[in-house]
């Protein structure tokens, strides 16, 4: 099972160096229209890479922070995905402008508590200190929409939209809380 495992999660992702020679560990979702770079997607295999290499984390982080920091990204919060695989340019579904299609509160804690977990792993704060601002602006997104976050999807999508989702309470309490730990580190 363990092998399988292994398997499973890195066949998910594909290695690759961006122009400044950065390494980028992009996800590819088998539906959703082939989402790369998708925050659901990364934030459960995290563990493994944690463990063996941190870097690999980071490379997940990086497609995400550079689409919500892209004039294309309308919203506050993080996006679900950087796009189709291969290119990662820019949402395929409702053209990413659809906030319906989006899933803020759990991608806003997913990022916060990635981050959190490469920092804590290997104590490097460069990355953190590099995307601060972003994060205290998704931090603030969990502040005002977390605690009892309106309909939206989740990783649950099977589900359809939903509101009141208490798993995304506590997603966005631990986001802010690892935003928290990171502030003080």
């Amino acid at each position: 099972l363990l092998e399988l495992a292994w398997r499973q999660v890195l066949a998910a992702h594909k290695l690759v160096l961006d122009e400044n020679g950065e390494i980028l560990y992009i996800s590819k979702e088998c539906f959703s229209n082939g989402c790369a770079a998708t925050v659901d997607v990364s934030y459960p295999s995290m563990p493994l890479f944690l463990l063996f290499a941190p870097e690999l984390v980071r490379g997940m982080m990086r497609p995400i922070f550079r689409y919500a920091a892209d004039p294309i990204w309308p919203f506050d919060f993080a996006p679900h995905d950087a796009g189709q695989y291969p290119l990662l340019n820019g949402q395929v579904y409702s053209g990413g402008t659809d906030p319906k299609s989006q899933m803020p509160v759990e991608e806003c804690g997913n990022m916060l508590l990635m981050m959190t977990a490469v920092t804590v792993a290997d104590g490097k704060l460069d990355f953190a200190r590099e995307h601060l601002p972003v994060l205290k602006q998704w931090a603030g997104y969990l502040l005002t929409h977390g605690a009892d976050p309106g309909e939206q999807l989740c990783t649950d999508d099977f589900a359809g939209h939903l509101a009141h989702n208490c798993n995304l309470s506590l997603k966005a309490i631990m986001g802010l809380a690892g935003l928290g730990r990171l502030c003080r580190m």
